[in-house]
């Protein structure tokens, strides 16, 4: 209501969206390599990154878990929130090795030529 007295509704796009329950997060064990998301903005500049984690806190009384992590490319940062952190799941599946064929096609086209020749 303005100071004339009228009444005016909020567009559905300024109303507040219903909450969230909070998402349960799984523990993860120290050693496990993790990626934590960037934390920039005003007043606050943490990167992130991938990172091995080397303590984890549980607070039971709050329902929070945080984690000391140590970052591959150098650095560490305590009491991390579970939110931030999320498995990195690239360690699990190795790249499989192919055996490479470059050169076989022409090696063929060679062999045959050269046949060709010492039979006529």
């Amino acid at each position: 209501e303005n100071s004339r007295g009228i009444k005016f509704n909020k567009p559905p796009a300024f109303q507040k969206a219903p909450r969230q329950p909070k998402k349960k997060h799984e523990l993860l064990k120290t050693g496990t390599i993790v990626k934590v998301a960037s934390r920039t903005g005003p007043g606050e500049n943490l990167p992130g990154g991938v990172a091995r984690i080397t303590e984890v806190h549980v607070d039971k009384e709050k329902d929070t878990i945080l984690y000391d992590v140590a970052y591959v490319l150098g650095g560490r940062e305590k009491d991390v929130g579970a939110e931030y952190v999320t498995e990195d799941k690239k360690e699990e599946a190795p790249r499989k090795r192919k055996k490479r064929e470059i050169f076989k096609p022409q090696l063929e086209e060679q062999k045959e030529a050269i046949q060709k020749k010492l039979k006529g």
